[in-house]
């Protein structure tokens, strides 16, 4: 009888620990996710503000163009404060990405994108090469529009 409820305590004590170790588990497994889903809101709202940047940036050169055709002076006080308030958002976000990263002690957290295209497969990219391909864009958009509104220019004179 003593060797049955040697093996009795020993099975629940086992038990007991499996039960631990699986709360701990999914403990760390619901912080993880939280934090990744934090990333990833700080992420999109990183995009909404680029696209505000690139909204102001063309009224800017817009509004500039039109009044400048018409020998006015112009200020654009207002819409550069809403860009520099924008940027400093989005420098702010990603400093908040890097402390949630660093905090968890995860550099390798991945958020995965699928991108889809008319016709084609999804494409599964990493966080990292998303916030690239989205700087670069910002950049070549900028580029884009600069060369645009260069030509304008010389259509006009």
């Amino acid at each position: 009888m003593k060797d049955f409820n040697t093996i009795r305590d020993t099975v629940i004590q086992k038990a007991v620990g499996v039960v631990d170790k699986t709360k701990e588990f999914a403990k760390v497994a619901t912080d993880k996710t939280k934090t990744l889903a934090r990333i990833t809101r700080l992420t999109a709202e990183n995009a909404t503000d680029r696209d505000l940047i690139k909204q102001n940036m063309t009224e800017l050169g817009r509004q500039y163009y039109e009044r400048y055709k018409d020998g006015e002076t112009v200020e654009f006080a207002q819409l550069v404060e809403e860009i520099k308030a924008a940027e400093e958002r989005i420098t702010a976000r990603k400093a908040e990405v890097e402390a949630l990263k660093a905090e968890n002690n995860d550099d390798d957290i991945e958020v995965e994108f699928v991108e889809e295209s008319e016709g084609m497969e999804p494409e599964i990219i990493s966080y990292a090469e998303a916030e690239i391909e989205a700087e670069e864009q910002t950049t070549t958009d900028t580029a884009a529009q600069a060369e645009e509104d260069a030509s304008e220019d010389e259509e006009v004179k």
